[in-house]
């Protein structure tokens, strides 16, 4: 029997790439300079009040700021965030710094996000050790 060899460095460079995209996955609206994620599935539970009062405060937040301290993205459904593994992790992105939940029906959007999104946010603050200023903001 033959011992096996490493495989050639072209076969681990496919590999480290397709592990790379998968981390940025096209259902992911956050980008690697977002700092506010903002949970906005009014399907899931989030109410369409709080939702467009949090992005219009978001707006204005990021308009008397300096041009790209802050910038925030809108997760529109609760798929990106319930499967870390095929949308969005949280810990991926390391110049997040605050999950907002507006306000809304909190079953809706415990059933929307489901144990894995549950998990994805609670891990976003239990791991990322000083990167996390907040992790809720609940707006009535």
């Amino acid at each position: 029997m033959r011992p096996m060899r490493p495989p050639p460095p072209l076969l681990l460079l496919v590999f480290l790439s397709a592990s790379l995209h998968a981390a940025r996955d096209p259902h992911c609206p956050i980008q690697p300079t977002t700092t506010i994620a903002i949970y906005a599935d009014t399907n899931g539970g989030a109410g369409h009040n709080s939702v467009a009062w949090t992005a219009r405060f978001f707006t204005w937040w990021a308009s008397v700021n300096p041009p790209n301290a802050l910038e925030y993205a809108l997760i529109d459904t609760a798929a990106s965030i319930a499967d870390p593994v095929t949308g969005c992790d949280l810990l991926a992105f390391p110049l997040l710094r605050l999950w907002v939940q507006p306000g809304g029906s909190s079953d809706n959007q415990t059933l929307a996000l489901g144990p894995g999104g549950r998990d994805n946010i609670l891990n976003f603050p239990a791991k990322n050790g000083k990167r996390v200023y907040a992790t809720y903001l609940f707006i009535h």
